[in-house]
C-alpha cells in the first residue's frame, strides 16, 4: 500500500510505500488475550462483591465473560457496531450465565475509578440481566451495591473532572441504578 504525505511547512510531497515509514503491521491480536481496553488506572478488587453469583474470594470471571461485558458496558455492543450474529450470539451468552455477567460488571465497578465509571454504562448489564423476573432480585441487589460506589465517583468528578460532563453521565447513571435499585423498571 502507498501513502501519500503532504507537509505544508516543507511544502513536500513524498510517496512510499507505508511499511518504509510505520514499519510492517501489526499482528492481529490474539483471541485469547484480554480486553483492548486500557486498564491503566485500576486497581485490583480489595474484597469479594456481595452480588449473589459471585464466586468466593472474589476470583475473576472468565476472560470470554470480562470481554464480553466490556462490550455491553462500554456502549458496544449493539448490532450495528459489531454485527447482528456476534450480537446475538453476545446477548446469548449473557442470558446463559447472567448472574456471572453481573458479578463481572460489580467487580468491574468496585475496580474503576471515577474517569472508567463516566464513560461506561454498568446500569444498562444491570437492566438487561435483571429483565426476566427470575434474576430482577439479584439485579436489585447489584443496583443498590452500585450505587454508593457511583455517589463516590460523582463525588471523585466533581472535585476533579476529566471532562465538563462527567457528573452529568455519573449523575445519570445514579438515576438509572437508584430506579433499578427500587425496582422501577418500566
Amino acid at each position: 500500500m502507498t501513502r501519500t504525505f503532504f507537509i505544508p511547512s516543507l511544502l513536500l510531497l513524498c510517496s512510499c510505500a507505508a511499511d518504509e515509514i510505520a514499519g510492517p503491521s501489526p499482528a492481529p491480536p490474539d483471541e485469547t488475550s484480554a480486553s483492548p481496553r486500557a486498564d491503566d488506572d485500576v486497581a485490583p478488587a480489595d474484597q469479594p462483591s456481595g452480588t449473589p453469583g459471585i464466586a468466593e474470594g472474589g476470583e475473576p470471571a472468565k476472560p470470554g465473560i470480562t470481554d464480553d461485558v466490556r462490550l455491553i458496558i462500554g456502549g458496544r455492543s449493539a448490532a450495528d457496531h459489531i454485527g447482528p450474529q456476534e450480537h446475538d450470539a453476545l446477548f446469548a451468552r449473557l442470558r446463559g450465565q447472567p448472574l456471572e455477567y453481573l458479578a463481572e460488571g460489580v467487580r468491574f465497578a468496585k475496580r474503576a475509578n471515577h474517569r472508567q465509571l463516566g464513560g461506561t454504562f454498568v446500569s444498562y448489564l444491570v437492566r438487561v440481566v435483571g429483565e426476566p423476573p427470575t434474576t430482577r432480585a439479584q439485579a436489585e441487589n447489584a443496583a443498590r451495591e452500585l450505587l454508593p460506589i457511583y455517589q463516590k465517583a460523582l463525588d471523585d468528578a466533581r472535585a476533579n473532572p476529566s471532562d465538563e460532563f462527567e457528573p452529568t453521565r455519573l449523575s445519570q447513571e445514579i438515576a438509572q441504578l437508584d430506579r433499578l435499585a427500587n425496582g422501577k423498571w418500566k
